[in-house]
């Protein structure tokens, strides 16, 4: 989605250190940095116009060179950063894991 005639804001988590980037006039997400597994911050690749729940949005990202399909969530009291949770049944999926343990 090319979105560089819209207006964009940036809505930071608490800390400041993640973001998720939505685009006027309906608010629709087109972009972010979240927290992955291993704690680096990474831009996302691809996200959602919107939400599938209120909690989560779906998302991929690079990592080694193989797209990581999963989800966003955060952004709130509880859980202050905007962090990317894998889909473990999906491909790639598995590929924090095995570079963590």
């Amino acid at each position: 989605m090319n979105t560089s005639f819209l207006k964009t804001s940036k809505h930071f988590s608490e800390t400041g250190k993640t973001y998720i980037e939505t685009a006027e006039p309906s608010n629709v997400i087109v972009n972010g940095a979240v927290e992955c597994p291993d704690r680096i911050i990474r831009k996302v690749k691809r996200i959602a116009i919107e939400g599938d729940t209120d909690f989560s949005i779906p998302a991929a990202i690079h990592y080694k060179g193989k797209a990581v399909a999963g989800f966003i969530t955060g952004g709130n009291c509880d859980n202050p950063e905007y962090r990317f949770i894998p889909y473990k049944y999906r491909k790639n999926g598995g590929i924090f894991h095995k570079n963590i343990d």
